[in-house]
């Protein structure tokens, strides 16, 4: 379904992204209430990837915030987080649904209609089409591509405290440099990012900055005044493929936000783990999010392989035609 009138949808352009507690504000996305009922809703942890199917409702109770004002104001705050207006964030109430690997999930893209016996018989066809799609926006580097594919093929298999085994961390150096606005990924940064957008279903950019690091919130962080749990850039769901483009750095000083924010950023792709923080104590919770460094020198975040890019041509990204397109992702499923 749709995320309610139009009404509803210029409301929500007026209300700040973060107000709508969102992990990445400039990506846009409707907010949502979800309301579980049976064993789905207990099964699911933090992060967890869900195909659901449901049904949209607005309540009209719940279409202003009059009830509040009638509360203890120590509640207000509360309230107001807990029920906002269906008009900001509707209500999806499940009728079925099911966890799934962000790799094997069919949202953002149309079903795969081939089966795996078809993907597996063209495999070998199907893997030289996409090394080819990745090296042109590596600038024909191979073997920077076959390394790239290795990552987006990389789940956590096995934890082995502190580390978790499976998990494959890149950093491509000798990346150009670029000096973009604020929050923007650079021009090569946006390349790759586009190429691995249309590939897997969850991948996310994170132009990282001066700025950024020390105004952001990476890690999600309790807020018991409100009582919700307010989001981070680093909440991200299970197998989302994350592109951290250093190209845009630039000279700076670190404050200490900042400095928790890059601590919390290395702790993700080097052990895949999260901290959240909870005030008066820190808990750890568990990710899977193969990481890709994009940097022009040494990057300041740990890798497990560093790779000099070696680019013979300009980037750009070639798609293949829809049908083949599908097989990939299939493929790479």
């Amino acid at each position: 379904g749709t995320g309610g009138t139009e009404e509803g949808e210029e409301e929500r352009k007026r209300v700040p992204a973060r107000g709508f507690n969102l992990p990445i504000p400039s990506q846009p996305g409707i907010p949502c209430i979800v309301k579980m009922y049976g064993s789905l809703g207990d099964s699911l942890k933090l992060n967890d990837v869900v195909d659901i199917v449901g049904v949209l409702c607005k309540d009209p109770e719940l279409g202003a915030l009059g009830g509040a004002e009638e509360e203890d104001a120590f509640m207000a705050d509360e309230i107001a987080a807990t029920n906002p207006p269906c008009s900001q964030v509707v209500r999806l109430h499940v009728v079925a649904g099911w966890k799934v690997s962000a790799a094997h999930s069919s949202s953002p893209f149309p079903p795969v209609t081939s089966t795996q016996e078809d993907v597996q018989a063209a495999a070998g066809t199907l893997r030289p089409v996409l090394l080819t799609s990745l090296a042109a926006c590596l600038g024909g580097d191979k073997l920077a591509a076959e390394y790239l594919l290795l990552v987006l093929l990389s789940r956590v298999h096995h934890r082995a405290d502190p580390y978790a085994l499976g998990s494959l961390a890149l950093n491509l150096r000798g990346c150009p440099e670029a000096q973009v606005a604020p929050d923007s990924p650079s021009p090569f940064g946006a390349i790759v990012s586009q190429m691995l957008e249309a590939l897997m279903p969850l991948t996310t950019t994170l132009p990282l900055t001066v700025d950024t690091l020390n105004n952001s919130v990476f890690a999600p962080k309790k807020d018991y005044t409100r009582n919700i749990l307010e989001a981070g850039r680093l909440q991200l769901g299970s197998g989302t493929v994350l592109v951290v483009d250093e190209t845009v750095l630039q000279p700076g000083k670190l404050l200490e936000p900042g400095l928790h924010n890059l601590q919390a950023l290395k702790t993700l792709i080097d052990l895949q783990k999260v901290s959240y923080d909870f005030q008066f104590y820190q808990m750890e919770m568990t990710v899977d999010i193969p990481a890709v460094t994009l940097s022009v020198g040494g990057s300041l975040l740990p890798s497990h392989v560093c790779l000099p890019l070696h680019a013979t041509a300009t980037p750009v990204c070639i798609l293949p035609d829809e049908n083949v397109l599908a097989q990939l992702r299939a493929y790479m499923a």
